[in-house]
């Protein structure tokens, strides 16, 4: 098992699952604008700018959302999509539900995550160490002041439910 949470893992992603014949993916997703909020806050370091401009995040989550619309396509049941607002919501059945896809047991532990004590390298560390919830849900409508040239490039693009990028 792999886990890697770079938001160009997208474009591997035929090449994971044509050259290893039982890959499967679990593309996460989440409303686009709390996802450009989050690469904000992280202030992660990147020779590109999406982490730093509104406009170029937006472009790479439209990237990411139509190369991966064509691989599901392709690839049909290899590819298991998470939707992160549901998952807050009813933890326990949409884990079951991912847990089932993988024809992997059930195990009450998957609800405790934040009790294992591991390493976590990443900009998500203190998150990965609660209990699943939904404090970052919608969170992007403190700051649609700020959002909104992402959210009008986000909806030009067609691909993303204008209800969602309301404010």
């Amino acid at each position: 098992i792999t886990i890697d949470k770079s938001l160009y893992n997208f474009i591997h992603c035929n090449v994971i699952l044509d050259l290893i014949p039982n890959a499967k993916v679990i593309h996460s997703r989440r409303n686009p604008l709390d996802n450009i909020l989050s690469m904000l806050r992280a202030r992660m370091v990147s020779p590109q700018n999406y982490c730093s401009d509104v406009i170029d995040a937006a472009e790479v989550i439209i990237a990411q959302e139509q190369a991966m619309l064509g691989f599901k396509e392709r690839y049909g049941e290899r590819i298991f999509t998470n939707n992160y607002e549901q998952l807050t919501q009813t933890p326990e059945h949409h884990i079951r539900t991912l847990l089932s896809w993988l024809g992997w047991p059930w195990d009450e532990r998957y609800l405790n995550h934040h009790r294992k004590d591991r390493l976590i390298f990443n900009a998500s560390a203190i998150q990965a160490r609660n209990p699943i919830n939904s404090r970052s849900v919608q969170g992007w409508r403190r700051y649609a002041d700020l959002l909104e040239p992402a959210r009008q490039c986000l909806i030009s693009s067609g691909l993303f439910d204008s209800a969602d990028l309301t404010a």
